[in-house]
C-alpha cells in the first residue's frame, strides 16, 4: 500500500461525505440519483395507466413483476459482464436502452395507444436494462474515490437510492396529475440523457485485456459456484427474499389502495 492510500496512525478517519469532495464521483452521483428518480417517475405513471386501462389488481400487480423478474433472472451474467466488460461503455449502452424504453412509453402515451400488453414489455425491458447496470454501477465505486473513502461512497451510494425513492414517486405524482404520463415518461427521457452526458464526460482508461483475462462462461460457473457453496449468502438471499416478496405486495397493490379504495387520483397516488 503507498502512502497515498494509507492513512497514518494519527489521521482522522474519512468523513461520510468526504467522496463527494472528489468531483468525478459527485458528478456521477449526482447524475446517478436524478436517473433514478427517473425512473421512479416512470414507475408511477406505468402502474397508473395500466390501472386506468385495465382496474384489474392482477393486472396492475403484473408491472411490478414485469419490473422486477430481469432482476431475479439476470442478476448474476450483470455481474460476470460487470468484470469482462468495459464499464463505462456498458454502462452507456444500458442508459440508451432505458432512455429508449421511456421514450416508446411517452410516444404511446402521447398518442393514446398504450396497452397493457405494450407497457409491460417495455417495463420489462426497462428491469432488463436496471439489472445489467446495479452490479456495474456498484463495481466502478472503487474506481472513483481513494480506497479510505470506499466505506462512504459504498453508503452515499444507498443514499442516492433512497433519496430517488422519496422524490421520484412524488415527483412522479405531481406532474402526472398536472400533465399526464406522457410529460412525466419525457422528464424520465430527460434524466437518462443526464447520466449519459456524466458518462461521456468520465474519461475512464480502458482495462488492459490478455490471453488471462476472464471469459464469460468460466466467469459464470466460478460466480453460481461460489452462491451454491457459500452459507453466509444464503442467510442473505432467505432474508431479502422474505423482505422482498412482501415488501413488493405493497409496491405493486398501492395504486389499487390509492385509487379504487381510497377514491384518490395521481396526485394523491
Amino acid at each position: 500500500m503507498t502512502a497515498e492510500t494509507a492513512p497514518s496512525h494519527g489521521a482522522k478517519p474519512a468523513g461520510p461525505f468526504a467522496p463527494l469532495r472528489n468531483r468525478l464521483f459527485a458528478v456521477l452521483w449526482v447524475a446517478a440519483v436524478l436517473g433514478n428518480v427517473g425512473t421512479f417517475m416512470r414507475d408511477v405513471a406505468s402502474a397508473w395507466l395500466v390501472l386506468d386501462l385495465s382496474g384489474s389488481p392482477s393486472t396492475v400487480a403484473l408491472i411490478q413483476a414485469a419490473g422486477s423478474l430481469p432482476i431475479f433472472l439476470l442478476a448474476i451474467p450483470a455481474g460476470v459482464l460487470s468484470d469482462i466488460m468495459d464499464r463505462r461503455r456498458m454502462l452507456i449502452i444500458i442508459q440508451c436502452l432505458l432512455a429508449c424504453v421511456s421514450a416508446a412509453l411517452m410516444i404511446q402515451a402521447a398518442l393514446g395507444v398504450a396497452t397493457v400488453a405494450s407497457i409491460a414489455g417495455l417495463t420489462f425491458l426497462g428491469g432488463v436494462g436496471a439489472a445489467l447496470m446495479a452490479p456495474v454501477w456498484q463495481s466502478i465505486v472503487p474506481e472513483l474515490v481513494p480506497r479510505g473513502e470506499l466505506k462512504g461512497a459504498v453508503a452515499l451510494n444507498s443514499l442516492g437510492i433512497n433519496i430517488a425513492r422519496a422524490i421520484g414517486p412524488a415527483a412522479g405524482g405531481a406532474i402526472l396529475a398536472a400533465a399526464g404520463a406522457a410529460a412525466t415518461y419525457a422528464v424520465d427521457v430527460s434524466s437518462y440523457i443526464i447520466v449519459i452526458a456524466a458518462l461521456l464526460w468520465w474519461r475512464r482508461t480502458p482495462d488492459p485485456r490478455d490471453d488471462l483475462s476472464e471469459q464469460f462462461g468460466g466467469a459464470l460457473r466460478a460466480g453460481l459456484r461460489y452462491a451454491r457453496a457459500s452459507k453466509e449468502l444464503h442467510r442473505v438471499f432467505l432474508r431479502a427474499g422474505l423482505f422482498f416478496a412482501c415488501a413488493s405486495a405493497l409496491w405493486a397493490l398501492l395504486p389499487i389502495v390509492a385509487g379504487p379504495m381510497l377514491g384518490g387520483g395521481p396526485g394523491f397516488y
